[in-house]
């Protein structure tokens, strides 16, 4: 009797370990994403005092430009961190390849995560820049018909959206996608490379694999 309690104590001790290494391994990339997501913003639209030029109309019903200095710049992010499948262009361009391509003389060891399902993005983890406002892309649709149309009160400097991470076993070095919108027929998709450097991750890398 007492062997077959061990031995079912034992399998529920296995089970519970087996269903918590997801949810830790989630919590950990939650943590590793907002810890980059300000520096992948920052990279891509840096705070800037040159000016922002709005459309102002004449009374002939044609309209100039017009420099104006204080706007309320908001850059929108997606309410949701995109899941991240193996492969995006192909068996030979998956991500893992990728990632231990990129960091090669580090001799990477992959687990078998899946990270296919996404989760919502917490905007909230995002510091106010200087002179931007971050809002979620469903408030900025809710906001204006044309969600382009940038007034001083209302500038859209552009929309960005995350994937979830890739990571070696070891958790040192990382791989996300990044999605960047900066008008209505202007946008990029990049990989950004991550790695751990004193406990803190940074980018080592952004390559740019589709232009719009």
């Amino acid at each position: 009797m007492y062997p077959k309690i061990f031995l079912c104590g034992l399998l529920i001790l296995i089970a519970l370990a087996c269903s918590k290494q997801p949810t830790d391994h989630l919590q950990y990339e939650q943590k590793v994403l907002y810890e980059v997501a300000p520096k992948i913003i920052d990279s891509i639209f840096p705070e800037t005092s040159r000016g922002y030029m709005l459309q102002e109309y004449a009374k002939d019903s044609s309209y100039i430009w017009e420099k104006e200095d204080s706007v309320n710049v908001v850059i929108g992010v997606l309410d949701s961190v995109q899941g991240l499948s193996e492969s995006y262009y192909g068996p030979d361009q998956s991500y893992t390849k990728k990632l231990a391509g990129h960091f090669s003389g580090n001799n990477l060891v992959f687990d078998s995560i899946t990270i296919k399902n996404g989760y919502r993005f917490n905007i909230l983890k995002l510091k106010p820049k200087m002179n931007h406002d971050f809002r979620y892309f469903s408030e900025i649709k809710d906001h204006t018909t044309n969600e382009w149309t940038k007034t001083k009160d209302f500038y859209l400097e552009g929309l960005i959206s995350f994937s979830r991470i890739k990571f070696d076993k070891g958790k040192r070095f990382g791989l996300l996608q990044c999605a960047v919108s900066c008008g209505q027929q202007c946008g990029m998709t990049s990989l950004i490379y991550i790695k751990r450097e004193k406990e803190k991750w940074v980018i080592d890398d952004i390559e740019t694999i589709m232009w719009e």
